[in-house]
């Protein structure tokens, strides 16, 4: 019965840091994913008003 116990505690740590891994993976990829668009749409509208001061 102790193993049994000892198994279930390892093995809830081990889901508790799986959880972890993919929340923090989760995390990253949508900072890194805004900061993305964000850095595209300045230049974005950099672009647009280069091109539009080429077309005056």
């Amino acid at each position: 019965m102790v193993r049994i116990l000892g198994l279930t505690k390892h093995l809830r740590v081990t889901l508790n840091a799986w959880h972890f891994y993919h929340a923090l993976v989760l995390v990253i990829k949508v900072v890194c994913g805004r900061l993305g668009i964000l850095r595209a749409l300045y230049l974005n509208k950099a672009l647009c008003v280069c091109s539009l001061k080429t077309y005056s």
